[in-house]
């Protein structure tokens, strides 16, 4: 446990009245402060502080302060000085002020005695002082201090190859070291994705709430119960590597135009692990090269929406969600769900939903796609599937470059999976659909 001392501040409100008896006192020197209140008809209101445990001013655990006011009137809420008197106890960050369980105008205790000198016998309430409302006359106010413990939560590295993390401080830290806390407030300690330490060689992914790093953190963590309670630790996932993290619809469109290179890992804390990318609104396929690496982390990507017009086209292009797969490209453990995409076009062309080929090398690991659609509005040539007033090749718009279909393509490439998919084609305002059944 930390030696950390925290400093509680009393702000002691002091009234008008006794601003002006000060400067009555201090101008004359003739009268002195027992006539002046007695000529005043002031009496004093007292707030009695104890401090639960801790002490004032490194010594006494109780402070009495009295409250000058004149009869009938109320003293707190003109203010025209604060008074700092500081309280503290170790191990602990101060919470507050709360009220006193009184009975005949005296603090009521555990043991029918006397208040003894740590306070420990009070019988405390959970009712906050409000030191913005006036007292009135004749009150006399018990209060304690309120002790949040000094617990923070261990944040412990670990690494997905269990290596050594250099930080960009130039220190080294060892897998299960830890890196990092994260400090509760008013008894929570609220998670969020920032990163506990930047690394030259690894990078952050999410918190966990084991070493295995099955289930993430979600959101805060309760502060533990007990009178000097343990630290709780979480775990801070590192991953070898420069890796951009995609947490978001935002994350995945950047994902989506940056897939020519780059390194991009899917986490957001969320138990579904499902990014909603409905909003995005996408107007282009892709022509080029995929050479990025796409970790997905088992999250679904769903509801993706393209919708193409005839001026983002390229007379004899190859158009695709992927384009092509590159010989170092890497996909693994995704799932795209509610994928559509909309082609107006009355340029000659090539159009395939997913891909339009891969080169040998290209890696995909349990890639599926459900419930897919391609719809084509034209009346151009589309190369790989037809032109009007032909039949059109179905087996050949999913998947291209590999075998001639996507049968050959599928075959190939067996991490990737493509379920009830849908392909439309519209031409003279006559619509042809054919579906592709799970695979």
């Amino acid at each position: 446990m930390r030696n950390i001392t925290k400093t509680g501040l009393i702000l002691f409100l002091i009234s008008v009245a006794f601003g002006a008896l000060a400067l009555f006192a201090g101008c004359s020197g003739e009268i002195g402060v027992d006539e002046f209140l007695a000529g005043k008809d002031a009496r004093n209101q007292i707030v009695t502080y104890y401090s639960n445990g801790g002490f004032f001013d490194g010594t006494r655990s109780v402070v009495v302060k009295d409250i000058h006011y004149v009869a009938d009137s109320y003293v707190i809420g003109d203010f025209d000085e604060v008074q700092n008197v500081s309280v503290a106890k170790d191990d602990n960050s101060f919470g507050g002020w709360y009220f006193v369980k009184t009975a005949d105008g005296k603090p009521v205790t555990t043991d029918g005695k006397e208040v003894d000198s740590t306070c420990s016998n009070l019988v405390k309430t959970d009712t906050p002082v409000d030191f913005s409302v006036k007292i009135k006359q004749d009150e006399h106010w018990y209060v304690y201090a309120d002790w949040i413990p000094d617990v923070k939560v261990d944040v412990v590295l670990v690494t997905d190859d269990e290596g050594d993390m250099l930080g960009e401080n130039g220190k080294t830290y060892k897998n299960g070291d830890i890196i990092a806390h994260k400090s509760f407030r008013q008894g929570v300690a609220y998670i969020d994705l920032s990163i506990p330490v930047k690394s030259s060689n690894y990078s952050f992914t999410q918190y966990f709430e084991e070493k295995e790093c099955i289930n993430p953190v979600l959101n805060s963590i309760s502060m533990p119960e007990g009178e000097k309670p343990d630290n709780p630790v979480i775990y801070a996932k590192y991953i070898k590597g420069d890796w951009e993290m995609v947490r978001d619809s935002s994350g995945v469109r950047r994902m989506l135009n940056g897939l020519s290179s780059g390194n991009w890992y899917i986490c957001n804390m969320s138990e579904s692990k499902t990014i909603d990318c409905s909003s995005l609104k996408l107007n282009a396929l892709r022509r080029d090269e995929v050479r990025a690496r796409v970790e997905g982390n088992g999250y679904t990507l769903k509801n993706l929406s393209y919708t193409i017009v005839n001026t983002a086209i390229q007379q004899d292009g190859r158009y695709s969600l992927f384009g092509t797969f590159g010989a170092k490209s890497v996909m693994r453990n995704i799932t795209f769900e509610n994928l559509s995409v909309s082609v107006t076009t009355a340029k000659e062309a090539s159009f395939y939903l997913l891909a339009a080929g891969a080169s040998d090398g290209a890696v995909l690991e349990n890639v599926t796609f459900n419930n897919v659609q391609l719809s084509v509005t034209t009346a151009a040539n589309i190369v790989n599937i037809g032109k009007e007033g032909e039949e059109y090749n179905t087996q050949n718009w999913l998947l291209g470059g590999v075998g001639g279909t996507d049968e050959a393509f599928l075959e190939k490439y067996t991490g990737l999976t493509v379920g009830s998919g849908k392909l439309s084609i519209t031409s003279n305002g006559v619509t042809k659909e054919y579906s592709y059944p799970n695979v």
